[in-house]
């Protein structure tokens, strides 16, 4: 796999959530996801990032449903 990566048209670039134990698009043996395969969606965001601004304070204002 060669970053930078330009993800194709009709798939997806996906990532673990557990970095160092995760196989997600970084790896050579999945890459990419036809998005033919995707089944499900995200619904809402459970736990937000940092905040830009302020990397003590967590971002709540992005928490809530998906569209």
């Amino acid at each position: 796999m060669t970053f930078p990566l330009t993800v194709p048209e009709g798939s997806i670039f996906v990532m673990g959530d557990n970095r160092n134990e995760s196989t997600d698009s970084r790896s050579t043996m999945l890459g990419t996801v036809d998005t033919r395969y995707v089944i499900g969606r995200a619904m809402i965001l459970i736990f937000p990032g940092t905040d830009y601004y302020d990397e003590s304070k967590r971002d709540f204002s992005r928490l809530g449903f998906l569209t």
